[in-house]
Formats: structure tokens, sequence, C-alpha cells
């Protein structure tokens, strides 16, 4: 998500927060750790600091193998069978496509898999916007929003903002007059002018419950808004039904506290989803404003009366 200075008040978190960064957030929860590998194979990850754990410590964690340099067994993971305190040994199975080398970074998920983290992320995002950024076009109106990631229906839209000449020194103007044609999830965005190349243009939207699909996807809510949101999901779907009557109580305790703190988050940011909204460009608008936009007319006549 671009950053967009001197959007409003909307943006009170204008770069937003990763599905990294959220994912560690809500891990730290359930128990999460992360380490640099001094050495391994398929099925062992080496790492002295953690010594200090009692051994088996981390049996059933989930391991997630960060980093190895761009190559297997990076981004796989497994579950941790049997660990070692004296030396540190973790053993997982299934095996990884490849040895854990020295310098590998790993991280241990104890209660809930990284699968579930981010299965959760991606359904709590809600009451969030997003800004993606769109090419200006010299030659045509309408410009086609199937590329933009997390943008599924016409109605997630909320505003459409430009900038002319992209000048860094200059407020992004909300742009009126815009129409958006939602085909079937075929969504095309139609601009009242013709845009200079130079120019800055973004669409902001509502993200939906799939929005944070990948690490470097954000989202511009609080993490802790976020965080409760994410801790509750995953104590009512993944941890309580693998409980037995004295861990229902433990966890249920643990939920109703999760709730009071996510009511609290909820009632703060009094966060609700918006709708999108067209402008008239007819209404208070002049030709003069629309120069200062950096819009063109298209068909000679005046804006708005385009096809």
């Amino acid at each position: 998500m671009p950053t967009l200075t001197g959007l409003r008040d909307t943006y009170p978190y204008p770069a937003g927060h990763s599905r990294a960064e959220l994912r560690v957030e809500v891990a730290r929860f359930f128990g999460w750790y992360a380490f640099t590998a001094t050495g391994g194979s398929t099925t062992t990850l080496v790492n002295n600091q953690y010594a200090r754990f009692a051994d088996d410590y981390f049996i059933n964690a989930n391991v997630w193998i960060e980093q190895a340099g761009g190559a297997a067994p990076q981004n796989e993971d497994s579950y941790c069978t049997d660990f070692v305190s004296s030396t540190g040994t973790l053993t997982v199975s299934p095996a990884f496509t490849q040895p854990v080398q020295a310098g590998d970074k790993a991280q241990i998920f104890m209660r809930c898999a990284k699968a579930d983290i981010d299965n959760a992320l991606a359904k709590v995002g809600y009451g969030a916007t997003a800004l993606a950024q769109l090419t200006p076009s010299a030659t045509t109106l309408d410009y086609s929003l199937n590329a933009v990631e997390g943008l599924h229906s016409g109605s997630q839209l909320v505003a459409v903002w430009l900038r002319a000449l992209n000048d860094a020194d200059s407020l992004p103007y909300m742009l009126p007059g815009w129409q958006i044609a939602d085909d079937d999830g075929i969504l095309t965005l139609r601009l009242p002018g013709l845009l200079n190349p130079a120019d800055g243009l973004w669409i902001e939207f509502n993200t939906g419950e799939d929005h944070l699909q990948t690490d470097d996807a954000r989202i511009n809510l609080p993490v802790a808004l976020v965080k409760a949101r994410a801790i509750c999901w995953l104590i009512e779907t993944v941890i309580l039904p693998k409980q037995d009557n004295v861990g229902l109580q433990h966890w249920g305790t643990i939920l109703r506290d999760q709730r009071d703190v996510l009511a609290r988050e909820e009632r703060q940011r009094n966060i609700r989803p918006g709708k999108a909204r067209g402008h008239n460009w007819e209404s208070g608008r002049t030709r003069d404003a629309a120069t200062a936009l950096g819009l063109r007319e298209h068909f000679g006549g005046d804006f708005g009366n385009y096809p």
C-alpha cells in the first residue's frame, strides 16, 4: 500500500501494518519464538540459544523457515516431534525438501500454527481502507481495476484521489465525477476527463475479509484492534475445539477477556464498513477546477457529458 501524504484523517496509519508484522503480534499471545539456525538437516534444526528450555518443550509446535537465502526450505513449515535441550536440536516431521543450513531464520508457533494465524488475519481486516495506485492515461477515461489486490466489488470503492503532476509539495484532491461499472466482478473505473501521464492517481477502497493474503499486504487499522479480532477468532475456531473440560474453562476465561478487549477497541475506533459514493462533477465545480486537477476535455463538451 503506498503512502499518500496529506490524504485525510481516514489514514492515521498511512503506511499501514503488514501481515508479517501482525502475524508476530498475534503469535506472541499464543507463544512464539524466532531464531537463526546454527545448523540442521532436512529433519532437524539446531539452535544453541534454546538450550535453556526443557527437553520436549517444543513438541507439537509449528516450525516455519522464514529465510533460507531465497531457496528451499524457505517458506516451508513442519512440526516438532522432539527437542533435546542439551544440544538445542529440534526434530521435525514431515521433512523439509532441503537441509536447514547455518544462518537460516526460523520461527516457532506454539499453540496456533502459522497457517491458522494467516487464515485469521485474512478474516479480520474489515473496516480498513486501502490505497492502490493507477497509471494515469491521456488517451482513455476507463481504467480496469481487476488487478487491484483485495478489490472485488464496486461497492468497496470509496474515493478517487489525484495529485497534479504528482507534485509531492501539493496535496492530493478527491476527484469528483467518477463512475464505476461492476459487471459480475469485472470492475471498470471511468473518470470525468483525461489525465496527464505525469499525474498521481490513486483509488481508495474498503478492505474485505480476504485483504491480507500476502506478507507485504497492509491494512491501516490499529494493531491492538486486529490482534484482538484475530485472537478471538483463533480461540473460538482453533483452540476451543481441541480442549477437554479443564481446557474449555481456561480458554473460555481468556476468550471472555479478549472479547472485552475487542469491544473496547471497536468502540474506541468506531469502525464501520463504508459504502461507495460517487461525486457530481457539475455540483460547485468549474472548468477551472478541472484544469487545476490536471484534467482535460475529451469530447469538447462539459465534463460529465461523456458516454
